[in-house]
């Protein structure tokens, strides 16, 4: 099992799998204070057998602080959005097809 961590200026992303193969988020986590304490955000987000691939322009914010809004889409056809900084998520749209690009506006 290869465990990767990836850091975005939104918050940090805990990623495991086999190389080669599909990585699951097994963790979220939002620091708001510049990384002094950091806190779980992935209420509302599939949490087992999600094998999610995102691309980079996939992903999308709108606003800041507690009101910022995130939405992000898979290969899958599905769509999530947070609309409190990633505190809790929903999904907003499945079955459509790959989704290769998200605009929020």
């Amino acid at each position: 099992m290869t465990e990767l961590l990836v850091g975005t200026r939104k918050g940090l992303f805990v990623l495991e799998g086999e190389p080669g193969g599909p990585f699951e988020v097994s963790a979220r986590a939002f620091a708001g204070d510049g990384g002094d304490s950091w806190t779980a955000r992935g209420r509302g987000l599939p949490q087992e057998h999600a094998y999610l691939t995102i691309l980079r322009e996939a992903f999308d914010w709108l606003g800041e602080g507690d009101a910022l809004e995130l939405y992000f889409g898979a290969t899958s056809g599905d769509v999530f959005g947070s609309g409190d900084a990633g505190a809790s998520w929903s999904t907003v749209a499945t079955r459509l097809p790959p989704v290769l690009s998200v605009a929020a506006g």
